[in-house]
């Protein structure tokens, strides 16, 4: 349904999709119309994008199969990896199209024409934007983007694939999270980071977190994962390190924003925070008492 190439399909109409929010954003509606419509445009913008990218990252880590027989005419192997010059164009695609500042950008403008219906019955009506504000259903995407491409089966089969088929066949582990840092990161490994907008700042800490986790929570099919992102995690605090002397310059939000990453992460490499094993978390959570 997607086409011959779902990759090519999501890269028009994601392109599609931003051209009409930007269109919103400068005033897309017509004259009359209420803001709470361009709240219901919007959303229903975002949501749609958000079905458009979806396909995308299962190229990262991905199989083809195939039912030949062997001996088959023409017969394809069982399995075989996605080519990697598709996969990093999907990774590629994602950093910049939907993990960016600049992919749906919250502008001042956008956000003033944004506004409630108190018309339509609450039950009936999208919530609030001021329970639900528009950006923090674009951090919302984000995440979900994040999640499925750090999700512990991903990265398995991942590292499955390098095992089997070769590095220079596939996209690695250790290749998704550099460029993943590299991408969300990016101010910071410039060495001047300037003033973040608390989307971007909360998408690092999200990220940060992922990373943590992957840290902390060892099982056996991830060990080379957890390698991976205790590196990736040096890599930022050696960064942070380099913007010591420049932090008084920064505003008070950056500022916090980057001590609280140097700290959370020095935390988690310096063994402040504890390594929980499945083995060890299953024995603790049997010797807990209930509390009254």
């Amino acid at each position: 349904d997607l086409g011959g190439e779902p990759l090519t399909w999501a890269k028009d109409r994601a392109q599609a999709l931003r051209d009409l929010w930007q269109k919103v954003e400068k005033g897309g509606l017509l004259p009359g119309e209420r803001p709470a419509d361009v709240t219901q445009v919007a959303s229903s913008l975002l949501h749609d994008f958000e079905r458009a990218v979806g396909a995308v990252p299962a190229y990262i880590g991905g199989r083809y199969g195939s039912r030949d027989h062997i001996g088959d005419p023409g017969g394809k192997p069982a399995s075989r990896p996605v080519e990697k010059s598709k996969q990093s164009a999907a990774l590629s695609f994602l950093l910049t199209e939907v993990l960016s500042d600049t992919s749906l950008p919250m502008t001042p403008m956008l956000a003033q024409r944004l506004g409630e219906d108190y018309l339509t019955p609450r039950h009936g009506s999208p919530r609030k934007q001021t329970d639900l504000p528009l950006w923090r259903q674009v951090l919302d995407l984000r995440m979900s983007i994040l999640r499925e491409l750090l999700e512990p089966a991903r990265i398995r089969r991942m590292v499955d694939g390098e095992q089997a088929f070769g590095r220079d066949s596939v996209l690695t582990v250790g290749e998704l999270l550099s460029q993943l840092t590299q991408s969300l990161f990016a101010e910071i490994m410039s060495g001047n980071p300037g003033a973040m907008s608390p989307l971007r700042r909360e998408l690092q800490l999200r990220y940060v977190e992922r990373l943590t986790h992957q840290v902390l929570h060892v099982a056996p099919e991830s060990r080379h994962a957890r390698a991976q992102a205790r590196y990736q995690l040096q890599q930022i605090e050696s960064k942070l390190e380099e913007l010591r002397p420049k932090r008084s310059a920064l505003d008070v939000d950056t500022r916090a924003h980057v001590i609280e990453l140097g700290d959370s992460i020095s935390a988690t490499l310096n063994g402040a925070r504890v390594i929980h094993t499945p083995t060890e978390t299953r024995r603790v959570s049997e010797s807990e008492e209930p509390l009254d």
